[in-house]
């Protein structure tokens, strides 16, 4: 038999059981505060160890990532200990573009500091700190949410908006089971993604594999090798160079464009994030200046880049698309000039030694590689698809439970 159900009022919520009450998250909360802003923590008050800092990178859906820590002194905590984050504690993250990030401070820390674009909520002892979490984290909170930032160039709500979100709340011993349920069942979604995304990463591995035999030993296993004198290219076929880069490529700056229009724009490392009126012609080598380094692009048609990428460009005894397969080979750990930002120079670009086949054997050798890489990509893209899906079940799951579309049995 199906339990009453009543109409909530809100569109997105949908429909709640006769039993459940619609509160305002102030109503369910002790406190909700931010973090320190502007000059109260800048970049020098970071140290390597102390009291932990709760930033945006440490908080994804549903999960704290522990892998990512900040610290700042004792001396500096004193300072700005009012946004104190403790055990029983949530942080929430303001930027909202793609869902709501919730995340329990974890077991290894007694206490942190959450930073201004991390929103400290410490529960009320009527409302269970899971079922709170959930409720925040459902696609419901983030359409309501999102409701609040519209006009806004990018999604991010502050603690008046998170205070005054409506939420679908049952009695305690049932928010309990729900809580119960939820876990278990998004443990062993997160299980499954996890090994997924384990995959992913020995494909990207093997895809790296590939690319760096073939542009550093060529196709031919039975070739005389020699030692190319570089480390990371190793032995490479005797009938090889070993050149420097200057003598075959140049390398440009990147800008900001002058005005918008429908040109793709890059920085290092990035998918295109605005459009150009102004624009470069491909095919080059986008190669990163500042930042994400290590992730070389190979762009053709018309294209623009701002200042934190290099378009590179190569003569005639070096294909453009090969000299992409070798950077992607590059020893970047050895040329990074700045610890705390990443970046290269031309010049480190340019005095790079590279492996030079003839432009008959590049060729082959990037038919090759285009031919196995697009193999080895589908596979990957296969199984983020894979990921994506267990990541949309795990938010409906989320959804019909805490808004009382399904019921856990008592």
């Amino acid at each position: 038999m199906e339990r009453p159900m009543k109409n909530s009022g809100i569109e997105w919520i949908g429909s709640i059981p006769e039993n459940w009450s619609l509160q305002p998250v102030k109503a369910l909360v002790e406190r909700i505060w931010d973090g320190p802003f502007g000059s109260n923590l800048k970049g020098n008050d970071y140290t390597s160890e102390g009291i932990p800092v709760v930033r945006l990178e440490n908080l994804r859906y549903m999960q704290f990532d522990e892998s990512k820590k900040s610290f700042v002194s004792p001396e500096k905590y004193e300072t700005i200990r009012r946004h104190t984050v403790r055990q029983g504690d949530l942080i929430m993250a303001t930027f909202i573009s793609d869902d709501v990030k919730v995340a329990q401070l974890p077991l290894s820390y007694d206490y942190a500091i959450n930073k201004a674009d991390c929103i400290g909520i410490k529960p009320s002892r009527h409302v269970d700190l899971r079922f709170l979490q959930y409720a925040l984290s459902s696609p419901s909170s983030y359409i309501g949410l999102l409701q609040e930032t519209h006009g806004s160039t990018r999604e991010r709500v502050n603690t008046t908006q998170i205070k005054m979100l409506k939420l679908p709340i049952p009695p305690l011993v049932e928010q309990k089971r729900i809580s119960n349920f939820l876990d278990q069942k998004c443990l062993k979604i997160d299980a499954i993604s996890t090994s997924i995304s384990e995959e992913i990463e020995l494909f990207e591995q093997y895809r790296r594999s590939v690319i760096h035999e073939a542009v550093t030993k060529g196709l031919n296993p039975d070739a005389p090798m020699r030692d190319s004198g570089v480390e990371w290219i190793g032995e490479i076929p005797a009938a090889w160079n070993i050149v420097p880069a200057k003598s075959h490529v140049v390398i440009h700056n990147g800008r900001d464009p002058l005005d918008e229009g429908d040109v793709p724009v890059y920085g290092a490392g990035s998918e295109p994030f605005k459009c150009s009126k102004e624009y470069k012609l491909g095919p080059t080598v986008l190669l990163g200046r500042k930042g994400t380094i290590d992730r070389p692009k190979y762009i053709t048609g018309r294209f623009w880049n701002v200042d934190t990428a290099f378009d590179a460009y190569t003569d005639n005894l070096l294909l453009v698309k090969y000299y992409f397969y070798l950077s992607i080979c590059f020893d970047y750990k050895r040329y990074i000039s700045q610890t705390t930002l990443p970046s290269m120079t031309q010049t480190e670009y340019l005095n790079m030694r590279i492996p030079l086949p003839s432009v008959g054997e590049q060729d082959i050798i990037v038919s090759f590689l285009d031919k196995k890489c697009a193999e080895i990509d589908s596979i990957i893209a296969a199984k983020k698809q894979q990921l994506e899906t267990l990541s949309q079940y795990k938010k409906s799951l989320i959804y019909e439970y805490v808004t009382g579309k399904r019921e856990v049995p008592a």
